[in-house]
């Protein structure tokens, strides 16, 4: 899939009218051709009547970019994150502000503030 300049929303939309099966050997690649994204921008990339996933990795839910898993997308900049969540159901991709849970950042302070205190403890 191809996101282009041409105008608002422009993109490459695959729409089938079986059903489309993902194996976990199928990678979906987008490739970014100088568009910029926005945060609530929505890309419907696929339509069918029903979807088989198989082993189909996304990569989670909400990712910054790049290939993960079986999904190759446009890194995006800054706290933008494309959500995938919505993708088995209607095959669409949204981009969102990420902002870490608060208990995930609450572990990582914790785990930097146990290496500070390892790093200043004395030996004798």
């Amino acid at each position: 899939t191809n996101f282009g300049t041409a105008n608002a929303g422009a993109h490459d939309q695959i729409d089938g009218l079986g059903t489309l099966t993902l194996s976990g050997n199928s990678r979906i690649t987008v490739v970014n051709q100088a568009a910029t994204f926005s945060v609530g921008d929505v890309f419907n990339l696929f339509d069918w009547t029903s979807l088989a996933l198989g082993a189909f990795d996304l990569g989670g839910n909400v990712r910054n970019g790049g290939l993960v898993g079986d999904l190759d997308l446009p890194t995006l900049s800054g706290i933008q994150a494309w959500d995938t969540s919505m993708f088995a159901s209607s095959g669409v991709f949204v981009v969102v502000n990420f902002v870490p849970e608060p208990s995930r950042m609450i572990l990582t302070l914790l785990g930097v503030f146990s290496l500070m205190l390892r790093r200043n403890r004395r030996t004798k």
